[in-house]
C-alpha cells in the first residue's frame, strides 16, 4: 500500500456546534465524494455506535470510525478530518475526538490492511498532538509528510 495515497482526502474543520453524528457524516462524505464509499456507511457507523458505544476511539483525541465491511464500502480508503476543537462522542471526556479517520474497506482483508497502515501512522501519540494544534490543511499535509 502506498502510504501517501491512503487518505483519499484530508480536511481541517472549525467545529462550531458539531455533534458526533455530523462529524461522522463529514468523514463519510469525503469518501463518498471520491467514490470510495456510499453514504450508507454513515448509517452503519452510527448504528454501531448506538450498539457498542464509541469503541473506535483508539487513543486520546483520535478515532478510527468504521463499520463491518459491506456494500457501502466501494474501495479501500480513509478520510482524515482534524477539528479545531474536540467533538464529544459521549459525556465522558475520554471520548472527545479532534482527529477523525473514517475507514472504507470492502472486505476483511482490506479492513485489516488499512488498520495496520493506520497503526503505523498514528502509533506515535506525538503525531496526534501535532495534528490537534494545526490551523490549516497545509499544516496537516506537512505533519503527515504529504
Amino acid at each position: 500500500m502506498n502510504d501517501k495515497n491512503m487518505f483519499v482526502e484530508m480536511d481541517f474543520i472549525v467545529a462550531d456546534s458539531l455533534d458526533y453524528k455530523q462529524a461522522i457524516e463529514l468523514g463519510v462524505k469525503l469518501l463518498e465524494k471520491n467514490k470510495k464509499a456510499t453514504i450508507e456507511l454513515k448509517d452503519a457507523i452510527l448504528e454501531s455506535i448506538e450498539k457498542n458505544g464509541p469503541y473506535f476511539i483508539v487513543s486520546p483525541k483520535l478515532a478510527l470510525a468504521h463499520a463491518a465491511p459491506g456494500d457501502y464500502c466501494l474501495e479501500p480508503s480513509m478520510s482524515l478530518i482534524v477539528f479545531d476543537k474536540p467533538i464529544s462522542f459521549s459525556n465522558d471526556k475520554k471520548h472527545d475526538v479532534q482527529v477523525l479517520v473514517t475507514l472504507s474497506a470492502p472486505d476483511a482483508t482490506k479492513h485489516m490492511d488499512l488498520i495496520v497502515w493506520f497503526a503505523k501512522i498514528f502509533g506515535n501519540q506525538e503525531i496526534v498532538e501535532k495534528l490537534c494544534n494545526v490551523k490549516s490543511i497545509n499544516e496537516i499535509k506537512t505533519i503527515l509528510g504529504d
